[in-house]
């Protein structure tokens, strides 16, 4: 059997990536922030499966000349010029919405290991600016314990007469933790969303001084979007001059070397990594695979979907305990912050990139570490919970948020108890 001629270059740090792309064709596996406009016999290339670190220029297109289909295994494409790629005759596919429950878990994992453990959340104001795959979830998993959900997205009003967007200026002034998530899009290029060209509401630097100055000094700042959607130098005068009490920062301008004082001064910094849950980057591989497949007329021998099982496994049976405080909403807050706690250490994972803030070559050590990142979507954990009746009822509340499943002690990961 002759093997197909059409080159196609996949990012070696796709998971399962020669289990879902080998069959497609001269498959060769690259590193893909090695891809640029500059690569050797970039000319040859018939297709490409790549993630965010690979950006696709209107120059790199004029060199890929064979090039007719770019498939972007992760939820954002605005490292591709999409429309300069359709008006060049190649198609580009990405993976939607595949990250979104890990994004969404990760802004959790901050906001309750920031907050305090002698102060229930419930009545506090989270305000979200995007409204769409994560920013969805992450109201979903506020609301569960019972923070008030503000949102901004007039894109999305715009299309659902269902949804009701509050102001910028609400979201900002009214609320105590603020999170971005939004595309990267520019007021001088248009972007294709699901299928269409958007043109409006441009998010490069859409916030800035003006922006963050409505804010309350008491509120928290996060960003696990794209870096470019706030200005850096407004949030750090922000933080420094005390408009706000502190910022959570997954992604940065100018990575993999952003502005070392970001990351100093971020109460978290993580290495872009929110989305990086082992079952998000599986979900965006097999998405483009299947994609990729039928795109190009290939047969996938495999069963895709078989693959997210592989990538999980927790011991069976811990048992966590909690101090009751005298009050119900806050020991509900606090069983889920210290079984979050036990499952992920957030704290870890940005000690470690603080830590590199003095080697030579950082820019590659931020890479290592979202290479060398694990963590699982809490929707894949079992917990039983050996509480009293009001105290279970709240617990079960923040737990649906997350898709957390309540078993019976003998097939649950975790036992919570008091």
């Amino acid at each position: 059997m002759v093997k197909d001629s059409r080159v196609i270059l996949v990012d070696q740090n796709i998971p399962f990536a020669n289990k879902l792309f080998d069959s497609l064709g001269d498959v060769r596996y690259v590193n893909g922030r090695e891809v640029t406009e500059k690569f050797e016999n970039l000319e040859e290339v018939w297709a490409m499966v790549i993630r965010s670190v690979t950006k696709v220029t209107p120059g790199f297109l004029e060199r890929a000349k064979k090039l007719r289909v770019i498939g972007i295994a992760t939820s954002g494409t605005d490292n591709v010029d999409a429309v300069y790629a359709g008006n060049s005759g190649v198609r580009v596919v990405s993976a939607l919405g595949s990250n979104a429950d890990a994004v969404a878990d990760h802004i959790l994992y901050a906001l309750m290991h920031i907050t305090n453990d002698e102060d229930s959340l419930k009545g506090k104001t989270a305000g979200i600016i995007g409204y769409g795959n994560c920013g969805s979830r992450v109201a979903k998993r506020a609301e569960g314990f019972g923070l008030n959900v503000l949102k901004y997205d007039p894109l999305l009003r715009k299309t659902d007469g269902n949804f009701k967007s509050d102001s910028l200026e609400e979201v900002l002034s009214e609320s105590d933790f603020v999170t971005m998530h939004v595309p990267l899009t520019k007021s001088s290029e248009s972007r294709y969303d699901q299928g269409q060209v958007v043109k409006e509401y441009p998010t490069l630097w859409m916030i800035g001084k003006r922006e963050l100055s409505m804010m309350k000094e008491t509120a928290y700042f996060f960003n696990a979007s794209r870096g470019p959607v706030v200005d850096s130098d407004a949030l750090l005068y922000a933080v420094r001059e005390g408009w706000i009490k502190g910022m959570v920062l997954d992604v940065y301008e100018n990575e993999p070397e952003p502005k070392a004082e970001m990351i100093e001064r971020a109460i978290i910094a993580t290495p872009h990594i929110a989305g990086y849950a082992a079952e998000a980057r599986i979900r965006g591989a097999i998405e483009i695979s299947i994609k990729m497949h039928e795109i190009l007329g290939k047969d996938l021998k495999i069963d895709p979907w078989s693959l997210l099982k592989q990538e999980f496994s927790a011991a069976m049976g811990k048992n966590v305990r909690i101090t009751s405080k005298g009050n119900v909403s806050l020991d509900a807050d606090n069983a889920v912050r210290t079984l979050m706690a036990d499952i992920y250490n957030i704290q870890a994972t940005s000690d470690a990139l603080k830590a590199t803030l003095g080697a030579p070559n950082r820019g590659n050590e931020f890479d290592r570490l979202r290479r060398e990142y694990r963590r699982n979507e809490l929707s894949r954990y079992y917990v039983a919970l050996n509480l009293p009746p009001g105290l279970k009822e709240e617990v079960v509340n923040r737990l649906n948020g997350f898709g957390v499943k309540i078993m019976e002690r003998q097939k649950a990961h975790y036992i919570l108890s008091v």
